[in-house]
């Protein structure tokens, strides 16, 4: 008679192997790709813009030289223009300044300028309006603070305001004007890198977001979750409810986004519900995406797939 090995022997057997694989896959991986991502645009311009109905494979894909990527775009339509605002990544250089491009309805680049740089990565240019000038709250968690830029001149002079809060590692911070109140979305990263999945989402309100003046929500932090909490692009408002873009990190950074409703946002409450899922399943070449923006009939998002290590190869 032949002698067998224990189950519990094949079972330890069966998991180093498996170890094994995952480890090859990973050094493989490593060694075939870069960490940055290659990060596209994907536009579309419809009339009949219905953000629960997009079908992404139509849109135009806008792709930037390869010495760079494009990512967290946002978009303010103005004179019958559209400018998308991203972040614009080196890869010499790995790091990010705030770019802006002007994109026609059929995805053609018209002109692309850098508006702001620093010697820090910047990412996230969450533009919005109000008391008839624009704002820009980048992403500037190497600085440690959340900092506010006023627009002089559309679309390219910006200067820097003031910083809305600091010593904090904010990420992806977004405002939004409800009930007479401005409402600041951000994910206060307690981990080393921004771009590892933090999954606490924070809320703060004021009368008047130049004053400083900011109050914590008494159920910060009101999201705790890697799937829902990081936030995606600009909020708002569609037949008669409000809608939160975010990022879903499960498993890795800039896997998919969802759009949430806000069910109940007070000084003491706070409760979303998804409403839509969206993953690259579009196309096999995607890994991911992680903005979502639209203005007017202009929508934008953002995607990304394994950059070459080696391009030529």
């Amino acid at each position: 008679c032949s002698l067998k090995p224990p189950p519990s022997v094949l079972i330890s057997v069966i998991n180093f192997l498996r170890s094994i694989k995952i480890i090859i896959s990973k050094l493989l991986k490593k060694f075939f790709f870069t960490d940055p991502f290659s990060w596209i645009l994907l536009v579309n311009e419809d009339l009949n813009n219905n953000f629960r109905h997009n079908v992404y494979k139509n849109f135009t894909v806008v792709r930037p030289p390869t010495d760079k990527f494009w990512a967290d775009p946002f978009v303010v339509s103005k004179d019958n223009r559209y400018f998308v605002f991203v972040e614009e990544f080196i890869y010499r250089k790995n790091k990010g300044h705030i770019s802006v491009l002007e994109i026609d309805g059929g995805g053609t680049i018209k002109s692309n300028l850098k508006i702001i740089d620093r010697p820090y990565h910047m990412s996230y240019p969450f533009v919005f309006e109000a008391n008839g000038s624009y704002y820009m709250i980048p992403e500037t968690s190497a600085k440690r603070s959340i900092d506010l830029y006023r627009c002089s001149e559309f679309p390219g002079k910006w200067t820097f305001d003031r910083s809305i809060m600091s010593d904090i590692n904010a990420v992806d911070s977004t405002m939004f004007f409800h009930d007479n109140k401005w409402w600041l979305f951000t994910v206060i990263d307690k981990l080393e890198n921004c771009k590892d999945p933090s999954p606490e989402l924070y809320l703060f309100y004021t009368d008047n977001f130049l004053s400083g003046n900011w109050t914590s929500h008494r159920m910060n932090p009101i999201i705790s979750d890697v799937r829902t909490a990081r936030p995606a692009g600009r909020i708002f408002e569609r037949d008669g409810s409000i809608y939160r873009p975010s990022q879903n990190c499960a498993g890795r950074y800039g896997n998919s986004f969802d759009i949430n409703r806000i069910v109940t946002m007070t000084e003491t409450e706070y409760s979303e519900e998804c409403v839509v899922r969206v993953k690259p399943d579009w196309s096999c070449k995607l890994k991911g995406t992680h903005t979502f923006n639209f203005d007017c009939d202009f929508t934008v998002i953002d995607a990304y797939s394994l950059r070459r290590r080696f391009l030529n190869f």
